[in-house]
């Protein structure tokens, strides 16, 4: 009986640097000539407007999706698609702009 041994590799992805050549939009962003930075796959280089450069160059494209911060005492923004809180009471119904007046 023989024993299967297997050696585990890790393989460490090194990030690809580019620079911008000419406006071009990448990463939901529009990226202006001499902007470096780092492509999320090998297959996005474009040689239209990228030159490769040193991994060692900073990326210096921003998350074009951050979360931003409420200031004190702002509410989040209503949704058409969750149902608006009601504040008449049970039993009761909430007044209407026209009041009970048809509009129609």
């Amino acid at each position: 009986m023989s024993k299967d041994t297997t050696t585990k590799t890790t393989t460490t992805i090194e990030r690809q640097m580019v620079r911008a050549t000419q406006t071009g939009f990448y990463r939901a962003q529009l990226v202006t000539p001499g902007t470096t930075f780092a492509l999320i796959s090998p297959s996005d280089f474009s040689s239209k407007w990228m030159v490769k450069v040193d991994a060692s160059e900073p990326d210096q494209l921003v998350a074009a999706y951050t979360t931003r911060k409420r200031r004190p005492g702002e509410e989040p923004a209503s949704s058409a698609f969750t149902p608006a809180t009601s504040t008449a009471k049970a039993g009761k119904s909430a007044p209407t702009p026209t009041g009970n007046a048809s509009v129609i």
